[in-house]
């Protein structure tokens, strides 16, 4: 069996590690597999990014945990649901909805909730034993809950003469990735011809399959796995390509890159 870690643990101290070792010692013969601990700024959209983006490439009958920010609100609480052969626990703060699409996650069943004071080392124990109990009946409770959701992500600004888009996810490369699909993109530029500018550099004005087609040091745009457009640089960082630096995480859901169209 297979178990995707995801988490704000961080890679700077003990605490990632020491959440792996618990975790191993109490599931033998589990497979982990270490999604992310660098989640930042409590985000649970860069978290839901993170998961819906990887845990396709893995094989169905997989766990994913998630332990990103696990007393969010009010009424914390551990949920868990199954997609497409997937198995997904995490705590109910928004994360799963915003991953899986809200059509996807309309079953997600309650398995814990917390009261004051929280104890991570007591979540950590609770998702051991939904995991181990999953692993035995290989099914979830069947309390159904409506699970707390994210505000929705702003859609790209469309107008005749550009698309103003918001920063979804930078990543380890410092690529770029805004908040338009390819179908959105290929709706608002046929016919035109568009221009991604900065100041310091070249424009960008077609998108790019692989970042191999351009030289080194020069930026590009190009659809990711997931549809998304991405703004990246051959060998380079387009955050920094921005003006930014990847610790600037947080605030980036505040900026906009503008596409301009004619």
């Amino acid at each position: 069996m297979i178990v995707t870690l995801l988490s704000d643990l961080g890679t700077k101290d003990g605490a990632a590690a020491t959440a792996r070792a618990y975790l191993t010692q109490h599931l033998p013969g589990v497979t982990f597999v270490d999604l992310t601990h660098s989640i930042t700024g409590l985000s649970q959209r860069r978290a839901a990014y993170v998961l819906a983006n990887a845990y396709p490439s893995f094989p169905k009958g997989t766990i994913h945990l998630s332990m990103v920010f696990p007393f969010a609100g009010t009424a914390p609480a551990m949920v868990a649901t199954q997609v497409s052969g997937h198995t997904f626990i995490a705590p109910d703060n928004g994360l799963l909805p915003t991953a899986l699409g809200a059509d996807k996650t309309n079953d997600i069943r309650l398995l814990y909730k917390y009261q004051k004071p929280y104890s991570f080392k007591r979540w950590l124990a609770d998702a051991t034993q939904a995991i181990q109990q999953f692993s035995e009946s290989g099914s979830l409770p069947q309390n159904i809950i409506i699970p707390k959701t994210l505000p929705p992500c702003p859609a790209p600004s469309i107008t005749p003469s550009g698309i103003d888009c918001f920063i979804l996810y930078s990543d380890h490369y410092g690529n770029v990735i805004l908040n338009i699909s390819k179908d959105e993109f290929t709706q608002a530029t046929t016919g035109k011809e568009f221009n991604i500018r900065f100041v310091k550099t070249s424009n960008i004005n077609h998108i790019s399959t692989h970042y191999s087609e351009v030289e080194n040091n020069t930026p590009l745009c190009r659809f990711n796995s997931m549809g998304l457009l991405e703004i990246a640089v051959n060998h380079g960082s387009a955050i920094e390509l921005l003006g930014l630096k990847q610790e600037d995480y947080p605030h980036l859901r505040n900026m906009t890159v503008h596409i301009s169209t004619q």
